[in-house]
């Protein structure tokens, strides 16, 4: 549900019940339905979410799936806060273990075991950034072989990029 951040960057509160597009428009389409889980997360049902268990049948393999929860609604992982005064939810944070970068999201364990597979002396973390949500850094013996290996795997530019600069 993209929206205009605010002036500092931070995330503008998401309205809770129906979302429509264009968002102003009494007689809009309902392009998602905006809830607040008990455990405090973000979630959503509407015509993207499917109604079951995603692939159907796969709940009962132990693989990974998109699960559904009572009422139809998709748990995002996003904790948020409600706004009373707004009347709407305030995302604080990704889900756990996720490095979201800009428009991105990478989940960390992956990233730092595709790192650690090319030299086990490499490090890899994230940091908080108030415009982009957080920033990838990396260290490792050396940085440029590094770099050189994740571009010819066809890492994203992202990770990479992560490599650029040591700390001194």
């Amino acid at each position: 549900m993209p929206a205009r951040r605010r002036g500092d960057g931070g995330p503008r509160p998401v309205p809770l019940g129906p979302l429509l597009s264009p968002r102003e428009a009494a007689d809009g389409t309902v392009v998602a339905e905006i809830s607040r889980t008990d455990a405090g997360t973000l979630a959503v049902r509407g015509p993207m979410v499917p109604p079951r268990a995603f692939p159907p049948g796969i709940e009962e393999s132990g693989l990974p799936h998109i699960k559904i929860g009572e009422r139809g609604l998709l748990d995002t992982g996003y904790t948020c806060r409600f706004d009373a005064d707004a009347k709407a939810l305030v995302v604080t944070g990704p889900p756990a273990g996720t490095v979201r970068v800009g428009g991105c999201r990478f989940l960390l364990q992956d990233l730092r075991a595709l790192v650690s597979g090319i030299d086990a002396g490499a490090k890899l973390g994230a940091l908080r950034h108030a415009v982009i949500g957080q920033r990838l850094f990396g260290t490792a013996p050396d940085p440029d072989a590094m770099r050189a290996a994740l571009h010819a795997a066809g890492v994203n530019p992202l990770i990479v990029a992560a490599f650029a600069c040591e700390a001194a």
